[in-house]
């Protein structure tokens, strides 16, 4: 669970009713939120498969979901048998995922996609930074090898990389913004730079972003730095 999510009243019975109807080959649950709020019952055996049927903007709150680490339910004894990747994995930001997605790869399991809510998500403001942690989401999973299959690996890029402009777009100022800090001792262009080389999108994106890129952000105008909202806690990354 995360500390900062609620229980909603049914939570337990819910859990019990997926459980008690899953056979041995689901090696996870995976429930929905008011985060996305249109899963479908399905199982797959990849992150592939999963995202074949979100089309659009859709996949921003889908990956946004995937991520809600209250939402999983994992059959511990496939999974701690795997638990090594999510050590290896630590800095793609989804490390509790690894095993369940290995172990899928290895012994060709399934996760259950539900359509039930038990969680109520809370937005913690003390968040984590939002321009480094999905940098290193981006590169951890992108450029590392060793705990994501070649197809897991292709459905995050899409994940990453995909859904609204407007989204990209955010999340290239907010690195702009960030990594404009003394601290983080790394150059903005040059993380711009690294994430381009990953995606032609995003390299297209930034290129028409440069002019207000060149601006300091304290001149961005007021309903930009708006939209853009908290860059989250340097303190906790």
């Amino acid at each position: 669970m995360g500390d900062d999510d609620r229980l909603n009243n049914e939570y337990l019975s819910v859990i019990q009713r997926h459980i008690s109807g899953c056979d041995t080959s689901i090696a996870a649950i995976r429930f929905d939120t008011e985060l996305y709020g249109h899963l479908k019952i399905e199982q797959h055996n990849n992150l592939m498969t999963a995202i074949s049927g979100i089309h659009g903007t859709n996949i921003n709150g889908w990956f946004n979901n995937l991520l809600l680490i209250s939402g999983w339910v994992f059959r511990r004894e496939q999974i701690c048998q795997y638990i090594s990747q999510a050590y290896l994995g630590y800095g793609t930001k989804l490390s509790h995922l690894l095993p369940a997605l290995a172990c899928c790869d290895q012994e060709n399991r399934y996760i259950l996609f539900s359509c039930d809510r038990p969680i109520a998500f809370c937005e913690n403001q003390d968040s984590w930074p939002k321009a480094a942690s999905w940098v290193e989401m981006c590169i951890n999973t992108q450029l590392a090898h060793g705990y994501l299959s070649e197809t897991n690996r292709r459905a995050l890029r899409k994940c990453l990389f995909g859904g609204a402009n407007s989204k990209l777009l955010a999340k290239i100022m907010r690195i702009r913004a960030f990594y404009q800090r003394p601290a983080t001792d790394v150059s903005w262009l040059r993380i711009l730079f690294v994430l381009s080389s990953l995606s032609k999108r995003f390299m297209l994106i930034a290129l028409l972003s440069l002019p207000l890129l060149a601006l300091p952000t304290k001149i961005w105008p007021k309903q930009i730095r708006k939209i853009l909202g908290s860059e989250g806690s340097a303190d906790r990354w």
